[in-house]
């Protein structure tokens, strides 16, 4: 997820344009970030803060998971509506079903 409005933008509450990944900072100058929404007291953690290396990584890891679930829901969906066309084949009748093809008729007949 790319935020237009990058890294210049601080938000004091928790809302999804928090973590998204143009609020990382510049690379340069920001090395960790701050989870957001999180109290150190409250949720008994260590600190509130995670590596941005760390967080680029899981970044990464989320989409990559992402793209592998969307391949394998298409592959599975396209093997489904080929067996779903031979059933519906199967159980709908149609003027085809009936007719017959019959060559080498004579010419006097």
């Amino acid at each position: 997820i790319i935020n237009m409005f990058g890294g210049s933008v601080q938000y004091d509450s928790v809302t999804p344009a928090v973590v998204t990944f143009g609020n990382l900072g510049r690379s340069d100058l920001v090395t960790s970030i701050q989870i957001p929404g999180c109290n150190e007291a409250e949720f008994q953690q260590e600190s509130c803060t995670i590596d941005k290396d760390a967080l680029a990584v899981l970044y990464a890891t989320i989409d990559a998971v992402g793209v592998v679930i969307v391949i394998i829901a298409y592959v599975w969906l396209r093997s489904f509506e080929k067996a779903e066309a031979k059933n519906l084949n199967r159980s709908t009748v149609s003027a085809s079903d009936y007719t017959l093809r019959v060559t080498n008729i004579p010419g006097d007949a």
